[in-house]
């Protein structure tokens, strides 16, 4: 399975479960969806951010060129300090949503612990 139908496949679980952003964090998770091998790992503090129109990833810059070289038509790269912030992109993300999701497990099968406003 190619890693866009891997959005795609995911986006579709988003929607079902009623899920505007989806922060993944998991170092087995970003690689099953990005497919960027060796790049990211436990001490990259990478988050990615889908929702059902893009998905980006978040990372400091001891990561920017391999995150870069790795990133695709599907997903792109913000690093830390340069453009919007991801904590205030995430909350106004889940503001405008209304629902957040946080991947708790190894791919594929990502499981998502459902968060939201109270």
């Amino acid at each position: 399975m190619s890693r866009d139908s891997r959005l795609e496949r995911l986006r579709e679980r988003m929607a079902t479960e009623g899920l505007g952003v989806l922060a993944v964090h998991d170092p087995a998770d970003l690689l099953y969806l990005t497919d960027a091998h060796a790049v990211f790992d436990a001490d990259s503090g990478a988050v990615m951010l889908v929702t059902a129109e893009e998905a980006v990833v978040y990372t400091d810059s001891r990561y920017e060129d391999a995150a870069e070289a790795a990133a695709s038509d599907e997903w792109s790269v913000a690093v830390e300090g340069e453009g919007p912030d991801g904590a205030a992109r995430l909350a106004a993300a889940a503001l405008a949503s209304g629902d957040v999701g946080l991947d708790v497990s190894v791919s594929p099968d990502i499981e998502i612990r459902r968060g939201g406003r109270n």
